[in-house]
């Protein structure tokens, strides 16, 4: 992902497991070992058409990445009944050549 844009991550929930029943959910970012911030169910949008989870990122946040670092990513979520983990994703923190905010 480049540094300074605002990508939007769509997650699919698994089929067994409706995105309305979700009751919590926090996406956490992590760089060299350390959070750096987390999106809660608050800042994500429900598409149930493709029962995913959306979030975007401001300028702000990516601009937090170190470049050509791996940012690691995970989300987890719970409904009523079970609490579940994605796995571990990873991606590089590309380079901009005018760093800040447009």
């Amino acid at each position: 992902m480049k540094r300074g844009t605002t990508p939007t991550f769509s997650i699919t929930i698994d089929e067994a497991v409706s995105v309305s029943s979700i009751t919590a959910a926090y996406l956490t970012f992590v760089q060299s070992g350390e959070i750096l911030f987390e999106k809660n169910l608050s800042d994500m949008s429900r598409d149930t058409t493709n029962n995913a989870l959306l979030i975007e990122l401001t300028q702000a946040e990516t601009l937090q990445f170190a470049q050509d670092k791996t940012v690691l990513y995970q989300l987890r979520f719970k409904t009523s009944a079970k609490a579940y983990a994605s796995d571990i994703w990873r991606t590089p923190a590309m380079e901009i050549l005018k760093d800040g905010e447009i």
